[in-house]
């Protein structure tokens, strides 16, 4: 996006009865590029879909190793690059939406953990490296 501003920048616009400097008034969330690392400017200005044809998955207990975003924000994330994206491991083969394969958000800790616990505490049966070998 060329600019992405906050409603002052209307305000301001509209006093002067033309646009004004969009700099002043660019969107931030200092809370969120801190906490992820991020620059939002840097972010909005770029036109790079790194993720366009690539799914995007968390694998089975990746959330207990490592600090992820909510699903919610992972979704618009992922979708903000051109991907698609999987809250769990898709159980369906690439399609026409994610032609480039799958990328699954796991650490090393995880590929040889034993099967993840259910809410009642009996195995799922996989482990996160099956899960990942069992992909279409």
């Amino acid at each position: 996006a060329a600019h992405v501003v906050t409603r002052p920048w209307l305000d301001a616009s509209e006093a002067a009865r033309s646009p004004v400097d969009p700099a002043p008034f660019a969107v931030k969330d200092a809370q969120a590029e801190s906490r992820w690392n991020f620059s939002l400017r840097d972010t909005l200005a770029s036109t790079t879909r790194a993720l366009l044809g690539y799914a995007v998955a968390v694998v089975p207990g990746a959330r207990r190793v490592v600090k992820l975003p909510s699903d919610d924000e992972l979704a618009e994330i992922v979708q903000c690059a051109g991907g698609v994206f999987f809250p769990a491991l898709p159980a369906v083969p690439p399609g026409p939406t994610w032609p480039n394969g799958l990328l699954a958000l796991v650490t090393p800790e995880l590929v040889d953990a034993p099967p993840p616990k259910t809410s009642s505490r009996r195995s799922t049966g996989r482990s996160p490296r099956q899960a990942l070998e069992s992909l279409p």
